[in-house]
């Protein structure tokens, strides 16, 4: 069994040794708190792993599997998240402001007072995520998928959604029912 600064420098320098002890061992993953300042984590198995207050500031994450994963508080402010499984994670007060999250799924993903300032959420899954108390100012949300998501209290100003899916989604903010009107969103079922 690794420590916890075992794990942490073999996810570092190693991405696929450190997928294949995950794949080898029980061993729960526990990062919480973890120096990740612009690591390269690309395809890293990091599914139901604690990355709790973690900094992952410019990693790369693209296309990592974080299923599951508790990152509550972590920085990944310019993270680059394309592609990437956070089903279901956990990014309560997380900051990613600047973070590039092109087609990741966060189906039921929590991002409760999560900062996604400026972030690209281009053709991103957000079906029945939680969003309230998230400020998405300026963030780009091009043709993503907020269908039953919960955006009640969420700060949209200057967000642009053009073609976005909406669908059945919770907005208690008259804010943001008009900014989502006025960039000509089909609000139906909200």
């Amino acid at each position: 069994m690794k420590s916890k600064e075992e794990l942490i420098e073999l996810l570092k320098y190693d991405v696929i040794g450190f997928n294949e002890y995950r794949n080898e061992t029980s061993q729960k993953i526990d990062l919480g708190g973890a120096d990740l300042i612009e690591a390269t984590l690309y395809k890293a198995d990091l599914g139901s792993a604690n990355l709790y207050g973690a900094t992952l500031y410019r990693a790369d994450l693209r296309q990592a599997n974080l299923r599951g994963a508790d990152l509550r508080g972590a920085i990944l402010y310019g993270a680059v998240l394309e592609n990437a499984n956070l089903y279901r994670a956990d990014l309560g007060n997380a900051n990613l402001s600047r973070a590039n999250l092109y087609a990741a799924d966060l189906t039921e993903a929590k991002l409760i007072g999560a900062n996604l300032a400026n972030a690209k959420l281009i053709g991103t899954i957000l079906h029945e995520a939680i969003l309230t108390q998230a400020t998405l100012t300026q963030a780009l949300m091009y043709d993503a998928d907020l269908t039953f998501a919960d955006l009640r209290g969420a700060d949209l100003r200057g967000s642009n959604s053009h073609s976005a899916k909406v669908y059945g989604a919770k907005i208690d903010n008259s804010m943001a029912i008009t900014i989502v009107k006025s960039i000509g969103v089909t609000i139906k079922g909200v």
